[in-house]
């Protein structure tokens, strides 16, 4: 029983990690590992006994904080009186391979056109170096500036039309007809005109702004 318990008056160092991804700190834990513990998992007893259990969640939570599968890997490693079983290693190694493949992404406003070469050479431009534009798909550049008119501005030569969006999502173009000079570039956030005579052998492509 002293073995399993330990001295129950002093303050524990060290855990005991169980297949069943419980971990057990006999008596007054010391608060680092109070700390890692109540990161990596979740509590589940403060009796004499306190006891932990580790999840999907909880392990994902200390991955948000910070920790990777090999720093988690070794601060527990560090705190257990023994061997890490190896349901507790799977769940870490599992949990962290699909930890990070969703990301949320700000933008103020995206691009989206048919010519990827187009959207290529605006994004290279130098005169629009300011708009930061970076892709998020091969065909929609996106950027954090709240000015996507700014390609349409003197010099930059290119000509914008404006692209609303149905009610699932896809394009609704209110270009006027080709033959037509530019309309007005309208986004959800901002509203600027789109000059027409700047280039005016230079052909139009339609670029909508969203």
């Amino acid at each position: 029983m002293t073995g399993v318990l330990g001295d129950l008056g002093t303050t524990q160092r060290t855990v005991r990690v169980q297949a069943d991804l419980t971990a057990v700190v006999a008596g007054s834990p010391h608060a680092d590992l109070t700390a890692l513990l109540d990161l990596a998992a979740n509590a589940e007893s403060r009796g004499v006994a306190r006891t932990w259990r580790f999840s999907p969640a909880s392990v994902r939570r200390a991955l948000d904080a910070g920790h990777t599968a090999d720093s988690l890997l070794d601060a527990l490693t560090k705190a257990a009186a023994g061997e890490l079983p190896q349901p507790l290693r799977y769940l870490i190694a599992d949990v962290a391979r699909r930890h990070g493949s969703v990301r949320a992404t700000a933008v103020a406003c995206c691009l989206r056109s048919d010519d990827a070469t187009l959207l290529g050479e605006i994004a290279a431009d130098r005169r629009l170096r300011t708009l930061g534009l970076r892709p998020l798909a091969p065909t929609v550049p996106s950027t954090t500036s709240n000015s996507p008119a700014a390609p349409c501005s003197p010099g930059a030569g290119y000509a914008m039309t404006n692209a609303g969006s149905t009610s699932n999502g896809s394009s609704r173009s209110n270009q006027p007809h080709q033959r037509d000079p530019p309309a007005t570039i309208r986004s959800r956030l901002t509203t600027s005109s789109c000059p027409t005579d700047m280039h005016p052998r230079r052909p139009v492509f339609p670029i909508f702004v969203t």
